[in-house]
């Protein structure tokens, strides 16, 4: 019996040591190539190896034959040295406005790239699309019907409006968001804004985990770096926020009343467009509503004054258009998580939709074209957003799906939405209401039932 442990040890070492040894000599990476941070003159591109070790990118103008990238002509290399697993290189003195592909190699690593594009010089007009997207988290079939759509698409970059994943604690949630996301993000940048199920509670493991696997070059005087942070495109303008930081504070109101007033003089000199991106928007038909932290620091007074060509958001899983005198808004948050339905009646809502989707936006010379796409490449909604607002519809407007402003989802998925979002209080551990009164209404069942157990035994 003691030779027969002995044997089982030993096999035991020896597999270990096989399984060390591949891993050692194992090719690939663990996450990636995505790409972040687009500028006119630069951009970044991270990855994950599976095995510590050193990684080069190589970028060159797509219209170079191959070999001619391989021969170094007209290519620019960088070297990440460090033998390390995440690697965050930035390429610079790139040439405006150019398409460009990329390769990312290393000891064990190759075969990995993508394209891209670099942002236009100044603020002129260019046209271009870019896409918008979010609540990815929970259910991955429908997050990669929805990335393999916008794959499709062609847009320089992406906004995503935050809920990258269930638990924003959790490593093996953003695992499987960049195998998702992989064939999207290595060629299209990403633009996000933090959501609560990163957040979980401030300070936490969640946000160390987004800002380890994202990269946004902070904005002057940025109260959260990453977290918070401005980006220009050509004439199209964004201020991207944490929609639970503290807008009453001084100093993060100050710094966000100063981001937008320089993003409308910029957008003002050429006709440009200014767009404020948060994951809890100011207005909203879904169940979690009009975001209470806008409300306290008066953002809303803010984004008129600046004269906010839009505001984008997501957190209720479902697709709303509206304008609020002046204050024109889109919710998207169909990005792949349980939908929820429409629970306030809102004279300001000019669709409202529970459908799975992601939003295409076409920059126009006078025009942002906002375009609802299911995953099958169907049209929910389309309009076009002009200086004076909407040009596609009045006071209401049925959806393309026919469905009316709402949406046919079963009316208990609005019951589980609080249930299901685990979102909490910014800067405490209270969960929403509806989830305080299940723990009630459980804890009263327990009590009623151990009442009547003493009234059985007496």
């Amino acid at each position: 019996m003691r030779s027969t442990h002995v044997r089982t040890a030993l096999v035991a070492l020896a597999l270990s040591a096989l399984q060390a040894a591949r891993a050692d000599a194992q090719s690939g990476l663990r996450k990636g190539p995505w790409l972040m941070d687009p500028r006119a003159t630069e951009i970044t591109v991270m990855a994950e190896r599976e095995v510590r070790g050193p990684l080069s990118v190589t970028v060159w103008p797509d219209d170079l034959p191959g070999d001619a990238a391989a021969h170094g002509e007209g290519a620019v290399s960088v070297e990440s040295a460090e033998r390390t697993a995440l690697h965050e290189v930035t390429v610079r003195g790139l040439t405006p406005a150019t398409r460009y592909r990329y390769a990312v190699r290393g000891e064990g690593v190759d075969g990995y790239g993508g394209r891209f594009a670099t942002a236009p010089a100044g603020g002129e007009f260019t046209p271009f699309r870019f896409a918008i997207y979010g609540d990815t988290r929970s259910r991955a079939g429908s997050h990669r019907a929805v990335v393999s759509a916008i794959a499709r698409e062609g847009a320089e970059w992406a906004i995503h409006t935050g809920d990258l994943v269930d638990d924003g604690r959790d490593e093996d949630h953003w695992q499987r968001f960049f195998e998702i996301e992989g064939e999207l993000l290595a060629s299209t940048p990403m633009l996000p804004v933090i959501g609560n199920h990163e957040l979980s509670r401030p300070g936490s493991s969640g946000v160390d985990l987004y800002r380890r696997y994202v990269r946004c070059a902070p904005s002057a005087e940025s109260p959260s770096p990453e977290l918070d942070y401005a980006f220009a495109w050509g004439n199209v303008h964004l201020v991207l926020v944490n929609a639970y930081d503290d807008f009453s504070d001084e100093g993060t109101a100050q710094w966000l009343d100063q981001r937008l007033a320089a993003a409308r003089r910029a957008a003002d000199e050429h006709r440009g467009w200014v767009l404020f991106v948060s994951h809890w928007g100011p207005r909203s038909s879904g169940p979690h509503g009009d975001n209470r932290p806008f409300r306290r620091g008066e953002v809303v007074t803010m984004l008129r004054r600046h004269r906010v060509d839009a505001t984008i958001a997501g957190h209720d899983h479902l697709y709303e258009r509206g304008d609020d005198q002046g204050l024109r808004y889109i919710v998207t948050g169909g990005g792949g998580s349980p939908l929820y339905r429409r629970r306030f009646e809102r004279d300001h809502a000019r669709v409202v939709v529970s459908e799975h989707h992601f939003v295409r936006v076409d920059v126009e010379s006078e025009r942002l074209v906002f375009t609802a796409v299911r995953p099958d490449g169907s049209v929910i909604d389309r309009c076009g957003l002009r200086r004076t607002g909407w040009d596609c519809d009045g006071a209401t407007r049925s959806p393309a799906s026919g469905q009316g402003s709402v949406s046919s989802v079963p009316a208990a998925v609005n019951d589980a939405v609080q249930r299901n979002c685990g979102c909490r209080a910014v800067g405490t551990s209270l969960p929403h209401r509806a989830e305080i009164a299940r723990w009630l209404a459980l804890a009263m069942v327990f009590w009623v039932g151990r009442r009547r157990r003493e009234t059985a035994s007496t």
